[in-house]
C-alpha cells in the first residue's frame, strides 16, 4: 500500500514538473518574440529618424546661400539637432519653410527619443522575465535545457522583422 501511495506521490509531482517546464518554455518562447518584435520596432525607429534627417539635410542644402563657406555648409550639414542647426548664423537666411519643417522634425525626433526610452525599458523588463525563467529551468532541468532555449532564442532573434 505504502509503495502504491510513493508511486502516486511521485508520478503527480512529476506531472506537475513537467506541466511547469512546459509553461516556463512556452513563457520564454513569449519573452523572446515579444523581444524580436520590440528590437524590430527600435530598428524601424532608428531607420526613420535617419531618413527624415537626410531630407532635411537635403532641403537645408538646397537652401544654403551659395557664398556661404564650405566648412561651416559641411558643419551644418552633419549636425542632427535643431537646436545646433539654429545656433549657424546662416540660419538667419532660411526660408520660412524649412525653419518649420526643421521645428516639426524637431517635435518628432523627441517624441521618438521619448518612445525609443519607453521601448528600451520594456526590453529591460523582458530580460528580467527571462532570466527569472531561465534561472526556474536550468534549476529543474539542467544546462542542456538551457542550451536548447537559448538556441531556439537565437533563431528568433535571427529572424527577419
Amino acid at each position: 500500500m505504502k509503495l502504491l501511495l510513493v508511486i502516486i506521490v511521485c508520478l503527480t509531482f512529476g506531472t506537475l514538473a513537467c506541466e511547469n517546464d512546459t509553461q516556463s518554455r512556452e513563457a520564454l518562447v513569449d519573452l523572446f518574440r515579444e523581444e524580436k518584435k520590440l528590437q524590430c520596432q527600435l530598428a524601424s525607429m532608428k531607420d526613420s529618424i535617419v531618413t527624415e534627417w537626410d531630407n532635411m539635410n537635403h532641403m537645408l542644402e538646397s537652401q544654403l546661400p551659395p557664398e556661404m563657406p564650405a566648412e561651416e555648409k559641411n558643419n551644418m550639414l552633419k549636425v542632427r539637432n535643431s537646436s545646433l542647426i539654429r545656433m549657424f548664423q546662416s540660419y538667419e537666411g532660411l526660408n520660412e519653410e524649412v525653419k518649420s519643417a526643421l521645428d516639426d522634425l524637431e517635435q518628432r525626433d523627441r517624441k521618438m527619443a521619448e518612445r525609443l526610452g519607453e521601448l528600451k525599458q520594456e526590453i529591460q523588463r523582458i530580460e528580467s522575465e527571462k532570466m527569472l525563467l531561465l534561472q526556474k529551468l536550468q534549476e529543474t532541468n539542467g544546462n542542456d535545457a538551457i542550451e536548447e532555449i537559448n538556441t531556439l532564442n537565437q533563431a528568433i532573434l535571427t529572424e527577419n522583422c
